[in-house]
């Protein structure tokens, strides 16, 4: 949550993209993956800050895949099991723009994103 300041900057945009499942994925406690929901939520009014949710339901034009980040079209951050690569060949940054406009078209924006953000909250839990 800290590293969210930068986000406040608006002096610069972000675009983000989440895959429906990452909103299901149980990677830490029910109170605290509440929280980060709600954490979500005022940046689906845009602004500086663009997130997109890309539905299950969602027709893809390429899988989804590795998470991985672009830096001013220059440079795509990604992460493996056991590194972080920094990639700046225009060849991996283009192929990376490809999917992210891929998956960008994909995803829900606004209140269609609050829709799938809220559905994931009433997805049944087995907490035993």
């Amino acid at each position: 949550m800290e590293r969210q300041r930068v986000l406040a900057d608006r002096s610069r945009s972000f675009h983000f993209l989440v895959w429906e499942g990452a909103l299901l994925s149980r990677l830490c406690s029910p109170a605290v993956m509440a929280a980060q929901m709600r954490a979500l939520m005022p940046w689906l009014a845009g602004g500086n800050v663009r997130l997109g949710i890309v539905p299950f339901e969602a027709d893809l034009q390429v899988p989804a895949g590795v998470g991985f980040s672009i830096h001013d079209g220059t440079l795509v951050i990604t992460e493996s099991w056991h590194a972080e690569m920094w990639l700046d060949d225009p060849a991996d940054v283009a192929l990376h723009i490809r999917a992210w406009d891929a998956l960008a078209e994909s995803a829900v924006y606004g209140p269609a994103a609050h829709r799938v953000i809220v559905r994931s909250w009433r997805v049944p839990r087995d907490d035993h």
